[in-house]
């Protein structure tokens, strides 16, 4: 870190910015069910209104698919190696809807990723470095289900509709060689979408990996859907750092 801040004089420039900036009222403010209206099927239990509710998204297709979804926890797409601890507890279970949510959100999030990808490449093409897809299944009901700790969600309605705390599903990163064109590339993110939130690990005292985050609110139009809007991450990448954030990464998923 002190090399970079010796070889780019502009670095500080970096590490002045707010390590963190928030612009909704809450943490429990911070979740998708705020800007796209959680499925009604899931507040009422509505187990018909379900199967609806994933056909119209794409996560199923037809009534054995659901079958196969519920009874096996198999998913041709969604989910690699089966699980069926997810459906076991019927419905009359929280955690049973929670992953019906969870699997509604993803298949909405996998009909904005093309517009999503699109929007952003209109940011900054040249920088654009990757989209890696929705986050899995898998990853987002342990994230989902640690939130309603986190978030001391209360009843029904705010716990079912856990999965929507879960914002870094819609995701993209762009990887610039430059401070200045770090700066840039924020100051166009905050012109061309609402911020939720930012995060700035560019900091003295951190001296190893860092980047910038924002969490953005895409908006967009689904054919036979409508306007849909979620929150995004879409991070900040300074090339120097890619092989830092490699190691970092196996160590991570190491440890986890």
């Amino acid at each position: 870190f002190d090399r970079l801040l010796k070889e780019d004089p502009d670095f500080s420039a970096l590490t002045n910015l707010p390590k963190k900036n928030t612009n909704v009222p809450n943490i429990k403010e911070l979740n998708n069910g705020r800007f796209t209206a959680p499925p009604q099927w899931a507040l009422d239990k509505d187990l018909a209104g379900a199967v609806r509710g994933l056909q119209e998204v794409g996560v199923i297709e037809s009534a054995d698919m659901f079958c196969d979804l519920i009874q096996q926890g198999r998913h041709h797409r969604l989910l690699k190696t089966p699980n069926p601890t997810l459906f076991k507890e019927g419905p009359d279970s929280l955690r049973f809807w929670q992953a019906l949510v969870l699997l509604w959100s993803i298949g909405l999030q996998e009909k904005m990723e093309n517009p999503f990808n699109k929007k952003m490449k209109t940011v900054a093409g040249e920088a654009f470095s990757k989209a890696p897809g929705i986050k899995a299944l898998p990853r987002s009901a342990e994230k989902a289900i640690a939130y309603v700790v986190e978030k001391d969600m209360k009843g029904h309605n705010e716990q079912v509709c856990a999965g929507l705390h879960v914002i870094d599903g819609l995701r993209c990163s762009f990887m610039v060689d430059t401070v200045a064109e770090n700066i840039a590339v924020g100051r166009r993110l905050e012109e061309q979408f609402p911020v939720a939130r930012t995060k700035n690990s560019h900091q003295l005292d951190n001296r190893s990996y860092a980047d910038r985050k924002y969490n953005l609110v895409f908006r967009t139009t689904i054919e036979n859907i409508g306007e849909v809007a979620f929150l995004c991450e879409v991070q900040i990448l300074m090339k120097r750092y890619i092989d830092i954030k490699k190691i970092g990464h196996l160590l991570y998923e190491f440890q986890r």
